[in-house]
């Protein structure tokens, strides 16, 4: 990142040039990046108090579960298109109503 040519570690010929927005209104349309990392997991946590504060969230926090495709997809979506998170989420839920289903398995709604 060019916002770190001062840091001892910053190489000028790398596959990832990331342009942050304070430093460029088109930072997007700058910004390149030619590798990748390896996926990573991602996990779902909350406080072991919400048990007993709220079972039914707790069980539901529990069930959920978000691959790597499954959360690019909403952050492009949101992220990159400028999305409302909620139009989004609504267009999720009724277009996959069999994995809401198992995320709210016994569960009263």
């Amino acid at each position: 990142m060019n916002s770190k040519q001062d840091d001892s570690s910053h190489q000028a010929d790398s596959c990832w040039n990331m342009i942050l927005p304070r430093e460029s209104p088109d930072w997007l349309e700058k910004s390149h990046v030619t590798c990748a990392w390896p996926d990573t997991e991602v996990y779902v946590a909350f406080s072991a108090s919400l048990l007993k504060r709220a079972p039914e969230v707790a069980q539901f926090l529990k069930q959920v579960s978000l691959t790597d495709k499954l959360l690019n997809a909403w952050l492009f979506e949101i992220g990159r298109k400028g999305r409302d998170p909620v139009v989004v989420a609504e267009e999720w839920i009724k277009t996959h109503p069999s994995k809401v289903e198992d995320w709210l398995a016994g569960i009263r709604h």
